[in-house]
């Protein structure tokens, strides 16, 4: 598997595995075009539907999170590459075809890092329906949630902070204490060990001693 990215306008094919062959590089060929052409398509649609200004603002930017995140989401299970070693250049590469219209400030620093990189925040919180979603809150509490480590590794604990995020509708700065709450408590605990009653019994003692 390879995935193109561009260094200076040049197009690379890379692969963890160092090795491409002629029929990655059509596969990846095949990808770079889904994602020029999805990305365009979207973008023109935001302008369309005054959902992004020209100069890059977003209106309506829980929603453009959503659908870019549900698009980029959708072509990263069609080629396979949650988990994959070339998943880091996937969501690289996204920010090789997005327009000033929708990523107007340059690419921050930690673009590279899986568990930074804002493309594929947005395709995790597009796992959820649109009716979930909202009732979160904004893209920035979104944000949040899904810059925290602990909660990405094991979806249970994720799933219980948005039932718990909903239920209580709490301000954005309650929410920030509740998940540094959620992973101060789990802190060093491999939860994946953990059956679904007892990873219940640690996070009710968050739910107990914390006003949320």
């Amino acid at each position: 598997m390879a995935i193109i990215i561009r260094k200076d306008q040049e197009k690379i094919y890379f692969s963890n595995s160092g090795i491409v062959t002629e029929k990655d590089k059509k596969i990846a060929d095949k990808l770079d075009e889904e994602l020029k052409k999805g990305i365009k398509k979207l973008a023109t649609e935001f302008l369309e539907k005054k959902m992004i200004t020209k100069t890059g603002r977003k209106e309506n930017a829980l929603m453009v999170w959503f659908q870019l995140g549900k698009f980029l989401l959708n072509l990263a299970k069609k080629y396979k590459m949650f988990g994959t070693n070339e998943e880091v250049y996937y969501w690289e590469a996204v920010y090789d075809h997005l327009p000033k219209e929708i990523q107007r400030a340059p690419r921050p620093k930690r673009f590279k890092e899986l568990t930074k990189n804002a493309y594929r925040k947005a395709a995790l919180m597009a796992q959820y329906p649109w009716s979930v979603i909202y009732k979160v809150g904004k893209w920035a509490v979104w944000n949040d949630i899904l810059d925290n480590p602990k909660l990405l590794n094991d979806k249970r604990i994720l799933d219980w902070v948005i039932s718990k995020i909903i239920k209580r509708r709490a301000g954005h700065k309650e929410i920030r204490n509740f998940l540094y709450a959620v992973s101060r408590r789990l802190h060093k605990i491999d939860t994946s060990v953990l059956s679904s009653n007892e990873l219940k019994s640690k996070l009710a003692e968050v739910d107990s001693f914390l006003y949320f």
